[in-house]
């Protein structure tokens, strides 16, 4: 899986997008991750890759909000993100934060490897646990939600 803690920007793959996006990403790289998780059917698997993208995304969105994720391991690009949303305010409109929960429930649901992967997590040595997973992924919801 490539992660090193439980935090949405914590692995490979959403730092890799944190990257991008703020290296002249714009708001529909945004959407479009988003949309990749939400629009994906109940019935389809959501690879893991997607899903870190889209949780990802969805903190920038909350980011916008004014509600950014309040640790961010220092090692990513995940405080460039956080800042790049920050800074665009369009990313925090009700359309995107719509999308952003949709995305997160997706993640989080059912046919989603993120979500298997982490649900079969002990948490062993320096790892962290599926429950610190569950416990972000609840905390990155209710930022959304109180909009």
């Amino acid at each position: 899986m490539g992660a090193w803690g439980a935090g949405s920007f914590e692995n490979d793959i959403a730092s890799d997008w944190a990257a991008d996006l703020a290296d002249g990403g714009d708001l529909e790289m945004v959407r479009a991750t988003l949309e990749t998780a939400a629009r994906c059917p109940p019935d389809e698997y959501l690879e893991s890759d997607e899903g870190a993208e889209a949780l990802a995304a969805a903190e920038v969105v909350a980011a916008a909000m004014g509600r950014p994720v309040r640790a961010i391991e220092m090692g990513t690009s995940g405080p460039h993100a956080v800042a790049w949303g920050k800074a665009h305010g369009a990313a925090g409109k009700p359309d995107m934060v719509e999308l952003a929960l949709e995305a997160v429930d997706r993640v989080d649901g059912p046919e989603s490897e993120l979500q298997e992967l982490w649900a079969a997590e002990t948490g062993t040595g320096a790892g962290a646990s599926s429950r610190e997973w569950f416990s972000e992924v609840e905390d990155l919801r209710n930022r959304l939600l109180a909009g």
